[in-house]
Order: structure tokens, then C-alpha cells, then sequence
């Protein structure tokens, strides 16, 4: 078995859930509908480097519980990407606990992504956006049920952290934070605290994706 990168492709998601699936099942319709095209990369089969992910409009990078990495030499990979003017979206279940755990806070992510890790668990099912905001505005979200993964398994909460960071998504139940929108030097980054793919609407779900990339690649 091999993997290979094609030239030409706009957007590329880096699958890191230990072969889920959710690339296929999720990712990959919601991007069908912003009329972009893109590659799917499972980071269980081979690390990428900055140099890969620069060949792309935007990287969506997603983890979960299924076997998620975020390794030293991951962040140091997306950091250079991000230096170098990247556009990325983050999104994953306790994927900022898996960048605690695996030696990622608070330096690299509240220094890279301008968000700081709160805890784990937000005890809300639900997550409301940001009036006025460019990708959160109107948008509620369900993360049980529906025809989503049905992994929602205790998402964290995050909140910004430094210049060109903006909270855009809070549990509603708590009115923690959900989900931050980051934009400083020429990098673009949006990180949720929760797994996209735990959406349980699919209509939600390329409603959100639309707007992340729109706002990423204008």
C-alpha cells in the first residue's frame, strides 16, 4: 500500500482518528459543497511535512479518540505551515487534552494557535455561535444524535488567548468556550474544542464547513 499527494488539489484534510472513517463519511461531503476540491491524507499511515501541507489552500486537520498523534513533530510541521502563511482549520473530540497530553500546552498551543485549554468535558451537548461573526453567526449545533458519528465523548473547553484570537462558539448549556477564530501575521486558523464530524446534521454541518473555508480561503 502507498499514499501520494496530487498536484492541483485545493484543500486537503489530514485524517489523524486512526482509520475511522470520519475523512469519508463527513469531511468529505461538507467540503463537496463549498466547491472546492481536496485529498484526504491519514496521518496513521505517514506524517506529512509543511512543505506538503504549502501545497494546499487550506489543511483541515481533525483528531479523535480512535487514535489521535499531535506528536512533537506534528505541531512542529503545522507550526512551519502556519509561519509560512497557513490556513487551517482544527477541529477534533478532546483534541486540546491530546495537545496537552502529548506536551503541546501551554507553550506551542497558546504561542501557535492563541488558544488556551480550559478543561475537559464542557457538560453541554449543544453549541451556539457568534452573533455577527463571519462563521459562527446563526449557527446552533447538536453534537448527539442525528446522523452524525455519535463519538461526542466530553469536549473541551478553550478560549482565546493573545492578539488576532476571537472565541466564536460556547456551549449552551454553560456558555463556556467552544471554539476560536485566529488570524494574526498571515496565517488563518479556526479550532473547535469539539469533533466536527459529532455534528448530527448534515445540513449543519456543510453550513459550517462553507463558512470556515470561505473565511480561510476568501
Amino acid at each position: 500500500a502507498f499514499a501520494g499527494l496530487t498536484a492541483g488539489t485545493d484543500l486537503l484534510v489530514v485524517a489523524d482518528d486512526g482509520g475511522a472513517g470520519y475523512a469519508y463519511d463527513f469531511y468529505g461531503p461538507a467540503l463537496e459543497t463549498t466547491g472546492k476540491s481536496y485529498g484526504i491524507w491519514d496521518r496513521g499511515f505517514s506524517a506529512i511535512t509543511a512543505t506538503d501541507m504549502s501545497a494546499y489552500e487550506a489543511i483541515i486537520w481533525f483528531s479523535s479518540l480512535e487514535g489521535a498523534n499531535f506528536l512533537e513533530s506534528d505541531r512542529a510541521e503545522i507550526e512551519q505551515f502556519l509561519n509560512d502563511g497557513g490556513r487551517l482549520f482544527l477541529t477534533g473530540q478532546n483534541i486540546a487534552a491530546t495537545i496537552l497530553d502529548t506536551g503541546g500546552y501551554p507553550s506551542w498551543m497558546i504561542g501557535v494557535l492563541k488558544t488556551a485549554y480550559q478543561f475537559w468535558n464542557s457538560g453541554s451537548s449543544t453549541v451556539t455561535g457568534l452573533a455577527g461573526d463571519p462563521v459562527s453567526d446563526g449557527i446552533d449545533l447538536d453534537l448527539i444524535g442525528g446522523d452524525g458519528a455519535g463519538n461526542y465523548h466530553a469536549p473541551d473547553v478553550i478560549t482565546p488567548s493573545g492578539a488576532g484570537a476571537t472565541g466564536i462558539f460556547t456551549y449552551t448549556d454553560t456558555g463556556f468556550g467552544a471554539g476560536n477564530r485566529v488570524e494574526y501575521d498571515d496565517c488563518k486558523i479556526v479550532f473547535l474544542g469539539f469533533g466536527f464530524e459529532s455534528i448530527n446534521a448534515a445540513a449543519d454541518r456543510n453550513l459550517l464547513m462553507q463558512r470556515v473555508i470561505e473565511w480561510l480561503v476568501p
